[in-house]
């Protein structure tokens, strides 16, 4: 199976949105796919939790999130929603999420 990881380090509404159709598209053509928010995307997440922003491709896509930057998303205000959103929050490197995890078993990754 391909895998893909789509880390999405900008903080631009369409440029996240271009992140969750992608994803979307990837999975439904059968690729295992991870979603991982990393930089300025970090601080989208209260929008995003809070239905505030591309609710219904959100909550489709949000299972896909492996990975949320620690360090990124407690600098930019989203520590706290991904918190109570049970997203997954990743320090390991260094406070960020390390990618070699990714690569290390077959995944190519792709930023946005």
């Amino acid at each position: 199976m391909k895998k893909v990881a789509l880390v999405g380090f900008r903080g631009g509404d369409m440029c996240f949105l271009h992140l969750l159709i992608n994803a979307l598209d990837y999975k439904a053509k059968g690729y295992e796919v991870a979603i991982i928010l990393e930089g300025e995307a970090c601080g989208l997440i209260p929008r995003l939790e809070n239905n505030e922003l591309f609710p219904g491709k959100y909550r489709e896509a949000r299972p896909l999130i492996t990975a949320v930057c620690k360090a990124c998303a407690a600098k930019l205000g989203g520590l706290e929603a991904a918190e109570r959103g049970k997203l997954p929050i990743d320090s390991s490197l260094e406070g960020h999420v390390t990618l070699s995890n990714y690569t290390d078993v077959g995944y190519e990754i792709i930023t946005f």
